[in-house]
């Protein structure tokens, strides 16, 4: 299943611009996630 990168970074925009409040909500959430998964990809291979 193929997506289509174009189509969803213009969907994206558009959520963006209609409501930035919940964009900013988003990536505050997702914060902590995106660092827990940094950490455990820096973690060394056993």
């Amino acid at each position: 299943m193929k997506i289509n990168i174009g189509k969803l970074l213009g969907a994206a925009v558009k959520v963006v611009k209609k409501n930035p409040s919940l964009v900013i909500s988003a990536v505050t959430a997702l914060g902590p996630v995106v660092q827990a998964i940094k950490a455990e990809t820096k973690k060394p291979r056993l």
